[in-house]
């Protein structure tokens, strides 16, 4: 709040919009946002986006067998049915909840220098 009006703060790269892409890096590493989008190039396989739409859904949903054969990152069957993505890198096995959760992470730790 500033001068008792709400405020939207920026996040470390001085944006007051983070994208919703979350990677890990080879060295265990989390990115959120722009970060993570910029070095989805070089580590497409451990850079995920686009997941949140898919929270809530089994694997045999036919939205995620399409989404599967369009992004980078390993999307597989979790033992309840579930989407699960499996990051390359350190073997992690994540669901979308997981990777929103992250992100919201940036944001706290912004908001709040946590």
């Amino acid at each position: 709040m500033e001068g008792g009006e709400p405020t939207v703060l920026e996040n470390s790269e001085g944006s007051r919009l983070t994208s919703s892409i979350v990677a890990i890096t080879k060295s265990g590493e989390r990115l959120v946002g722009q970060v993570a989008k910029r070095q989805a190039v070089t580590n497409s396989e451990n850079t995920v986006f686009s997941i949140k739409w898919l929270m809530g859904r089994k694997y045999n949903d036919p939205e995620v067998q399409r989404t599967i054969k369009s992004v980078p990152s390993k999307i597989v069957r979790a033992s309840n049915g579930d989407v699960r993505i499996l990051l390359k890198g350190n073997g992690a096995r994540a669901t979308g909840h997981d990777h929103s959760f992250q992100w919201s992470l940036q944001g706290r730790s912004r908001a709040y220098g946590a």
